[in-house]
C-alpha cells in the first residue's frame, strides 16, 4: 500500500481517538472497514476503549 496519499499505520491510535472523543460511530467504522486486522489488532485495547465509549453513548440517548 502507498501510505503517501493516505493515512499512515502509526496514525491508527490517534484516527481511534479522534473517533472516541467525537462519538462519531461511523468514523469508527470506516477505520475498521479499511485498516488491515493485523494492524488494527496492535491497538485494540484503543479500538475496545472505543467502542464501549461510543455503545455507552448511544444507551444514554435512548
Amino acid at each position: 500500500m502507498n501510505y503517501e496519499d493516505e493515512w499512515h499505520p502509526h496514525d491508527i491510535p490517534f484516527m481511534v481517538e479522534a473517533a472516541q472523543s467525537s462519538d462519531d460511530a461511523g468514523y469508527l467504522s470506516l477505520i475498521l472497514e479499511h485498516v488491515a486486522a493485523s494492524e488494527l489488532s496492535e491497538h485494540q485495547p484503543a479500538i475496545c476503549q472505543a467502542v464501549a465509549v461510543l455503545s455507552e453513548a448511544e444507551e444514554m440517548m435512548r
